[in-house]
């Protein structure tokens, strides 16, 4: 079937949009210790900013999750990437440490908001061309971005608001592609309230739960792990991170040609497993390279082939997609403090709480797919 023109526009956007939520996203966890120096803040401070991050991701997540059927229109879209553009400048301007977190929740609410809305649109349009694939390229645009961050990090020489100034003046077309975006047909417009939704669905929500979790550890903590155990510059850690990212975005955009062989459940087994591998090697001397690169390899996957599990399951793609994403409002919050306030300054344990999170989502993975369940809804 080929594309209409409001397919075209939906894709073109949301890959926009995704390029520009990774970078914000990567480049904070090699830039929050520049941050939190500059405002007189302690190490212990430099998780808030992606703590902030993810507040503002799961106020508009809950919201939608509550009442999904308010989130189908395009003005979600709208008024998401204003609210980052507004996070951006105020982030960017911020005379103080709370302006700079208020400045980074509005931001979170941006990536929140179309981050559920792009994935659940393009689930509904695509689902009989190939939706796993162009999940695969939306989500793997997110990679793109994210590759870019640490590296605009790496290469500033006069502190942390160059690299923030930068999501700023490139969220303008970002902005524009947003509002040419055109509505459903009307023929198209499913009352997802009245959807059931199968008992797997809730399952999948703590498994993309536990993956942004292990995800937000790694990216708030890796750089400190690489200077402090392994002994690298922050130019170095923030290579890694970039390698790290850019191997990310190669399994990412693998993952649609898989797709096409490959039941999303086995995707997420395989990428478990490489992740195991890569966090085990993460704790050796000398691997730092190669094992980040792993694990950038293993993480690549998971987020589209769960999405694309969960949207296939049922008749109701954004209602899925909010509780799904539900679980990672939690661990993107709850994690990155909890392994703070568990780990402290012992950063060779990150490799280790790592590996048992990778541990778990293998395990779920296995437990969903034999498990299916009946409607829960």
């Amino acid at each position: 079937m080929p594309l209409r023109p409001s397919d075209r526009i939906l894709a073109l956007s949301g890959f926009l949009w995704f390029v520009l939520m990774g970078m914000s996203v990567t480049m904070t966890g090699p830039i929050a210790s520049l941050m939190a120096s500059s405002f007189g803040r302690s190490k212990a401070h430099e998780a808030q900013v992606f703590i902030a991050i993810a507040a503002g991701s799961a106020i508009i997540v809950v919201i939608n999750a509550l009442r999904p059927d308010w989130f189908t229109g395009r003005w979600v879209a709208r008024f998401c990437s204003v609210c980052y553009v507004a996070g951006a400048a105020t982030a960017w301007s911020a005379p103080s440490w709370p302006l700079l977190l208020l400045g980074y929740g509005l931001i979170g609410l941006g990536n929140g908001g179309n981050s559920f809305w792009y994935n659940a649109e393009v689930a509904r349009n695509f689902r009989d061309r190939g939706v796993g694939a162009w999940l695969s390229a939306l989500n793997g645009f997110w990679a793109v971005g994210a590759v870019i961050g640490p590296l605009l990090v790496g290469q500033s020489n006069s502190g942390w608001r160059w690299p923030v100034s930068i999501l700023f003046f490139l969220a303008v077309l970002p902005v524009i592609a947003a509002w040419l975006v055109p509505a459903p047909p009307a023929t198209e417009a499913v009352d997802e309230a009245k959807e059931s939704l199968p008992a797997t669905t809730y399952g999948l929500m703590i498994l993309l739960g536990l993956y942004v979790g292990v995800e937000t550890t790694t990216l708030t903590f890796m750089s400190r792990h690489l200077m402090m155990v392994h002994g690298l510059t922050l130019s170095v850690a923030s290579a890694i991170a970039s390698a790290l990212w850019f191997s990310f975005m190669g399994s990412r955009f693998a993952t649609g040609p898989l797709s096409l062989r490959f039941a999303p459940s086995w995707i997420v087994v395989g990428a478990a497993l490489i992740a195991i591998v890569g966090a085990t090697l993460s704790s050796q001397p000398g691997l730092a390279w190669p094992s980040y690169v792993l694990i950038g390899v293993a993480m690549g996957p998971v987020f589209p082939a769960v999405i694309e599990w969960g949207t296939s399951l049922g008749h109701a793609p954004h209602r899925a997609t909010a509780i799904m994403v539900l679980g990672p409002c939690v661990t993107a919050i709850a994690f990155p403090a909890l392994v703070s306030a568990g780990m402290g300054e012992r950063f060779g344990l990150l490799p280790w709480i790592v590996l048992s999170i990778h541990g778990a989502i293998l395990v779920g993975a296995i437990f969903l797919r034999t498990n299916r369940g009946a409607p829960a809804n």
